[in-house]
């Protein structure tokens, strides 16, 4: 099923039995999704529900809504919602212009796509750590080859050839609450975007992490890093056990840099996650890294560790923290772990793991 450009979408009581992506959505305003399933056909000994990820949103805006889901057996990601990406190239202060390449192989052979920005919008820029180059609007756009030339109400002084450009418009603010999803091949959910609420869902026998909070300009170029994230009240059961596998059923990280090389402290922040519950998973609960203004706490975690594979360090830590400035780590119970919580190369960290604040009890 696919939905483009549309304003006011609103799927309920929908059961998609797909053969190759469920649904897929661009360019799209205003987007809910209720009791919408992707699930297996009954009555078929099918091993997937679809073939690649099943809701995957690219460049939407306004309200993204996903209630009461159930969304199972996909060979990819559950939900992926995200911008994308580009890079520019050369810049012209006195035209006010500056040209936009494709950040990566995967998007038409390099080629950006010609609706990437349009008039009237908002595009920010960023270094590969996230942090700020500047923000203007789009004037004027024409596509030269395989690039779009824009012309800005005025060209951000600290921009450089090399950095990220996003359309801040076209990223969407996320509600994704009282959803099933699992017993997939990659993720649960990877939430590439500024602003999401993720509450009371289950996310359960993931092959990799439950739910991914990231963005990425290495491979894929998805864009979004996190501003206001909350993560609250769900259950993450068996995630991260398979051969896809990474840091946490719960992951925080800026990948911009290549795969597993994060950036700074400051590229991921206001994330809070509380009142969660984490059973049976190989490496840590929750890692996260490139963070600022962390909240971690009143989480139960159970039976982690398990198996952490490379993850010799981190992997070992129910909570690990890595890169991050700014967290608070308190009121989090542990039961059947190895070590509490960890961290490297951070600073202003709060954590009573093992303490007052935090109960644990051993093997």
């Amino acid at each position: 099923m696919g939905v483009d450009g549309c304003t006011g979408v609103s799927l309920s009581n929908v059961c998609l039995y797909a053969g190759g992506m469920g649904l897929a959505a661009t360019r799209t305003a205003n987007l809910t999704l209720d009791r919408f399933q992707i699930n297996y056909r009954p009555g078929t000994q099918r091993l997937m529900s679809a073939n690649a990820d099943g809701v995957h949103l690219n460049m939407c805006s306004g309200q993204i809504t996903l209630t009461n889901c159930v969304l199972q057996g996909m060979g990819d990601d559950c939900i992926n919602i995200h911008g994308m990406w580009a890079r520019a190239t050369t810049l012209d202060s006195p035209a006010r212009t500056v040209r936009l390449e494709a950040g990566t192989r995967h998007t038409r052979k390099g080629r950006i796509y010609p609706d990437w920005a349009k008039p009237g919008e908002q595009l920010e820029f960023y270094d590969l750590d996230v942090l700020s180059r500047g923000t203007a609007t789009v004037d004027t756009v024409r596509q030269e080859g395989d690039e779009l030339v824009v012309t800005l109400n005025a060209l951000p002084p600290a921009l450089a050839p090399g950095d990220l450009v996003e359309n801040a418009t076209c990223i969407p603010s996320v509600r994704v609450s009282g959803c099933t999803l699992g017993r997939n091949r990659a993720r649960g959910f990877l939430c590439q975007v500024r602003e999401a609420l993720i509450e009371n869902n289950t996310f359960e026998h993931t092959s990799s992490g439950g739910l991914w909070i990231l963005t990425d300009a290495h491979y894929w170029f998805e864009s979004g890093p996190a501003r206001r994230v909350t993560v609250r009240g769900n259950t993450f059961r068996g995630c991260n056990r398979g051969e896809t596998f990474r840091e946490g059923a719960l992951v925080v990280f800026n990948e911009n840099r290549g795969w597993m090389r994060y950036g700074v402290a400051g590229s991921m922040r206001g994330i809070t996650i509380e009142n969660n519950s984490f059973l049976d998973t190989d490496a840590s609960a929750i890692y996260v890294a490139s963070g600022q203004d962390i909240v971690i706490r009143s989480n139960r975690i159970d039976q982690v560790s398990l198996n952490p594979g490379p993850f010799t360090n981190s992997g070992l830590c129910a909570i690990y923290l890595r890169d991050t400035r700014g967290a608070h780590v308190t009121g989090n119970s542990f039961h059947n772990i190895q070590l509490p919580f960890g961290q490297t190369n951070c600073s202003q960290v709060i954590s009573t793991a093992g303490g007052a604040a935090n109960t644990q009890r051993s093997r």
